[in-house]
Parts: C-alpha cells; sequence; structure tokens
C-alpha cells in the first residue's frame, strides 16, 4: 500500500489533479468550463486518495486511475472516449516523466536516500516540489506548442 496522508492530499494529490486536468482541456483545445475542471480535480483528487489506500501492488493502481481519469474526462469534461483515452495518456506520461526526472536528479545528483523519504510527509512534499514544478512547466509548455500550431 502506498497511503497518502491528509497532508499529502491536500499538497499534493489535489494540485496534481488541477495541473492534470488542466493539460487534458489544453489538448482537448476546449474552453474551460471551472465548475467542470473543479469537479474533475477534486474527484481525481479523492479517487487518487482512496485507490493508493487499497491493498494492491504498486503499478496497478496507476490503471485504476487511468480508467477513472478517462471516465471523468469523458463524462464530466464532455470529451470523446477515444479523445479522452489519448489525452489522459499524453498526460500520465509528461507527469511520469516528470517525476522520474525529479527522483532521478535527487537520487543520483544529490545524493539523497529515497527510503528515508517515504515515512515523513512533510520530506516528501518539499522533495516533491521540483518534480511538480517541471509537471507544470511541461504542461504549458506544451500548451504553447498547441496554440502555435493554429
Amino acid at each position: 500500500m502506498f497511503k497518502l496522508s491528509i497532508l499529502e492530499f491536500f499538497l499534493i494529490a489535489i494540485p496534481e489533479s488541477f495541473i492534470f486536468t488542466i493539460g487534458i482541456y489544453f489538448l482537448s483545445k476546449r474552453f474551460f468550463d471551472k465548475k467542470r475542471l473543479i469537479i474533475m480535480s477534486l474527484l481525481s483528487a479523492v479517487e487518487i486518495y482512496w485507490v493508493r489506500m487499497l491493498p494492491i501492488h504498486f503499478g496497478v493502481h496507476i490503471g485504476i486511475n487511468i480508467i477513472f481519469l478517462i471516465l471523468l474526462s469523458a463524462n464530466i469534461g464532455k470529451i470523446s472516449i477515444k479523445d479522452a483515452i489519448s489525452y489522459n495518456m499524453v498526460m500520465m506520461i509528461i507527469l511520469s516523466t516528470s517525476e522520474f526526472i525529479g527522483i532521478f536528479v535527487l537520487y543520483n545528483v544529490f545524493k539523497i536516500n529515497m527510503s528515508l523519504i517515504k515515512p515523513r510527509s512533510l520530506i516528501k512534499i518539499i522533495y516533491f516540489i521540483p518534480s511538480f514544478t517541471l509537471f507544470v512547466f511541461s504542461v504549458f509548455t506544451m500548451n504553447k506548442f498547441i496554440n502555435r500550431e493554429e
């Protein structure tokens, strides 16, 4: 199990879900409906929180999250299911790449022992900031390239 603390829920899951949802809207080239954006972000964060509490192997929760996010995008975001699948996969690749780069830098450049980070929520949140910043930067850079093509 990879439980999230309440602090991690508010400082990691909700902002990450919000940027993830914004990225889906950027890819779909749809107008931002603030109400749907907030609902999708909060439902996504709550789902991530609950799925992380399940006694399942690492990786299975990612599959469950992807399926849920696709359904959210299609039903609440009013994006076609085909596009919802594509956009969620693109966003998941961007998110995973950002987190990989963040962990790689922490471990290989700064020589931080990753096993010491897991049990401490506040330290984990602080070390999460570079990955999240890279994720935000990637999403908004992607939007610039999408808008440049038009």
